[in-house]
C-alpha cells in the first residue's frame, strides 16, 4: 500500500512538472525588438502632440516610424503594414498650410505612399477618442491594421 502511494506522488510530481513546462516564447525576441524600437522612435516625437499620437498608433498595434525623411519633406509618422506605407500627419494649428499640404500629399502618394492622414491638433484636443476611431476607421479602410490589431482578420474578409 504504502509503494502504491509513493508511485501515485511520484507519477502526479511528474504529471504536475510536465503540464506545467513553460514553452518557450519564440515571439520574445521579436517583442523585445518592438520594444527598443518603439522606445528609439517615440524620442523622435517634437512635441506632446506627435507624442501622444504616437502612443495610441501603438497602442493600436503599430510601431510608428517617426521623422522619416522623403525628399524634401518630413514625414512626423508612417507606418508599414501588408507591404504598404501610409504618412500620418500631426497638424499642429502654427504649421498648417493647406497648399503646401496639397502639394505634399500628392507627392507622396505619387512616390507610394497609399494615403496621407491628417489629424489635426485642434480635433484632438477637443476629443482624442474621436480622433483615433476615425484614424482607426481609415487605416482599416486601406487595409493596413496590423497584425496586433483585434480585427486584422476582418479586415481581409
Amino acid at each position: 500500500m504504502f509503494a502504491v502511494i509513493i508511485l501515485g506522488m511520484a507519477f502526479y510530481g511528474l504529471w504536475y512538472i510536465i503540464r506545467n513546462l513553460q514553452k518557450p516564447n519564440l515571439n520574445h525576441h521579436k517583442d523585445q525588438n518592438r520594444k527598443a524600437e518603439i522606445f528609439r522612435n517615440r524620442a523622435g516625437c517634437s512635441n506632446r502632440f506627435e507624442r501622444e499620437m504616437f502612443d495610441a498608433l501603438v497602442s493600436l498595434g503599430y510601431t510608428p516610424l517617426t521623422q522619416v525623411k522623403e525628399a524634401r519633406y518630413r514625414l512626423d509618422f508612417v507606418l508599414m503594414e501588408n507591404g504598404k506605407k501610409v504618412c500620418v500627419e500631426a497638424d499642429g494649428e502654427v504649421w498648417h498650410d493647406a497648399d503646401h499640404d496639397q502639394k505634399r500629399d500628392k507627392y507622396l502618394l505619387s512616390v507610394g505612399y497609399e494615403a496621407v492622414i491628417r489629424v489635426k491638433y485642434g480635433d484632438w484636443k477637443e476629443n482624442k477618442a474621436r480622433c483615433i476611431q476615425k484614424l482607426e476607421i481609415r487605416l482599416y479602410e486601406l487595409k493596413l491594421l496590423p497584425e496586433l490589431h483585434p480585427s486584422y482578420k476582418l479586415q481581409f474578409n
